[in-house]
């Protein structure tokens, strides 16, 4: 088993080097932490699209000051073929998103963010994976039940089970307007400091 809990954006780096080095055998298990928030998108794309992996995403809550409300993704991949992983060339979303991750954890590391920079982010991650066609489900609780807590189960969007985007497609328009105000605001500020 692997667990990384470490920079999302190493995941798939290290996960690479472990299948190399022929570390795993067929039905081990890796858990990575944190995949939605900051985010691991090369991982996951990895792990759901290159066939070696059976890929669920469990929604975990955050803790910490100001983030109990906050939910991050945590991957249980368990490795199903051996054999060189390949998946397909990364389309130009995932690096987007991926530099998006990079840019939130270096402004985290000033602690430059607040609960909603963190909630705008975890939306805008899940909106975009939601694109790519890694999309978390929430299985439908059998109905006699009702202490069934559903389960995040990750990869194909055909899965059964009821998709959650209209919630990620909320937080992400709201995000969107957000960037679009803050960057008319910088624009703005940029303008009177030239005048």
């Amino acid at each position: 088993m692997l667990f990384m809990d470490h920079r999302g954006s190493l995941f798939h780096e290290d996960l690479a080097a472990f299948e190399e080095l022929g570390l795993f055998k067929e039905g081990a298990y890796v858990v990575a932490d944190n995949v939605l928030k900051p985010g691991a998108p090369y991982f996951l794309w990895r792990v759901c699209r290159s066939g070696h992996y059976d890929t669920q995403l469990t929604a975990v809550p955050e803790f910490g000051l100001g983030h109990q409300a906050l939910t991050d993704w945590m991957a249980i991949c368990r490795r199903v073929s051996l054999g060189p992983t390949r998946p397909p060339e990364p389309p130009e979303e995932l690096q987007r998103l991926a530099q998006k991750c990079d840019d939130l954890r270096r402004r985290s590391l000033g602690g430059r963010l607040d609960a909603e920079d963190w909630s705008t982010h975890s939306a805008e991650m899940e909106a975009g994976l939601a694109t790519l066609g890694i999309a978390a489900t929430l299985p439908e609780a059998p109905q006699n039940d009702k202490r069934a807590r559903p389960k995040l189960v990750a990869g194909n969007p055909l899965v059964a089970g009821r998709p959650r985007h209209s919630l990620s497609a909320k937080r992400s328009r709201q995000a969107i307007k957000k960037e679009k105000r803050k960057a008319r605001e910088q624009k703005l500020e940029d303008w009177q400091m030239r005048h």
